[in-house]
């Protein structure tokens, strides 16, 4: 009976060092999965009934996961369902007064996504916590203007800064130009240099001086 046990037990070894053997020399294919499938978000409701006190330590968490893991794919749906904008959201949720998380939300996702929408609503609950924050009124005219074709809107924000001690030297005349709204390229020109004035090295100042760029090339091949 011992005998038999042993047998057993050695054919059992045997197929394991065998099917891991095989495993080995087999290249299996590889899928592809991308950030916006695999990516983890929480019901809003879940965080804020088992954060025991611990809000602002949970937001910041997922404020550094978020950075780390972001990704650079357009999300052009509008239905407000990108990860990441569920992300900066379940985190402004757990700290409405984190206001990194709507001044690089915003704009991650206005000029590196392409998620209109998102952008909108982050810019737009930021500027309900933040009225008077410079950086927040300069990149959300900058996408009411360009991005949402939101002429009324984007010169009710860049109105109030215009006075403001960081704002470059063009940009009375630029709300002139805004308030008329017509050169919509030139505005967009305008209203990137002067994001561009206040921003640090890194990916997204490189994406934003693509879309400067971009528009730069876009007015010369004008007639």
């Amino acid at each position: 009976m011992a005998t038999k046990s042993l047998i057993h037990y050695l054919i059992i070894f045997l197929l394991l060092v065998v099917s891991g053997f095989i495993h080995q020399q087999q290249q299996l294919p590889l899928f592809e999965i991308s950030k916006q499938e695999s990516s983890l978000n929480f019901k809003k409701e879940i965080l804020l009934t088992a954060h025991l006190g611990l809000k602002r330590l949970i937001s910041s968490i997922l404020w550094i996961k978020t950075l780390i893991e972001s990704d650079h794919v357009h999300y052009k749906k509008n239905d407000l369902n990108d990860w990441m904008y569920l992300r900066f959201k379940t985190i402004i949720e757990l700290d409405p007064y984190f206001k990194q998380a709507y001044i690089f939300g915003g704009i991650y996702l206005s000029v590196i996504k392409d998620d209109d929408q998102g952008a909108k609503e982050i810019y737009d609950r930021g500027l309900e916590k933040f009225p008077d924050e410079y950086e927040l009124l300069l990149n959300g005219g900058f996408h009411y203007y360009f991005e949402l074709k939101d002429h009324k809107r984007a010169y009710e924000l860049l109105k109030q800064i215009k006075d403001h001690p960081r704002t470059p030297f063009f940009f009375k005349s630029l709300i002139a130009t805004l308030a008329s709204q017509n050169n919509e390229e030139e505005v967009g020109i305008h209203l990137l240099q002067a994001m561009l004035s206040n921003m640090e090295p890194g990916f997204l100042r490189d994406k934003t001086e693509e879309k400067l760029k971009f528009l730069l090339n876009k007015k010369k091949e004008k007639p």
